[in-house]
């Protein structure tokens, strides 16, 4: 049976973990900005070495993607492109806030 502290306990987790959350959105909001005014000056220097830190940028092409989903829902599934499709890996979503 679940004592009153053990949910108190997850709770206050929960509470850290969207703190920290929080936290980490805001620096990779600064770290983006910077990396936007650093971008063209580093591609263009084919790397840069400042102050003992090393600053490389590799622009990488976006990639081809299918949507299953929406193509399942306009066509269907053939038998033939069953074993071709994979289910990812289920999780639990848990909901813990004060009450």
């Amino acid at each position: 049976m679940m004592r009153a502290s053990q949910a108190r306990k997850l709770l206050a987790l929960e509470e850290r973990c969207a703190t920290l959350k929080a936290e980490l959105e805001a620096a990779e909001c600064e770290r983006n900005t910077w990396r936007e005014k650093l971008r063209e000056d580093v591609i263009a220097s084919n790397g840069v070495l400042s102050g003992g830190v090393k600053l490389m940028c590799t622009p990488v092409a976006g990639r081809e993607t299918f949507d299953l989903k929406a193509y399942r829902q306009r066509y269907g599934i053939s038998a033939r492109m069953e074993p071709y499709i994979k289910q990812g890996g289920g999780f639990d979503r848990w909901t813990v806030k004060r009450g």
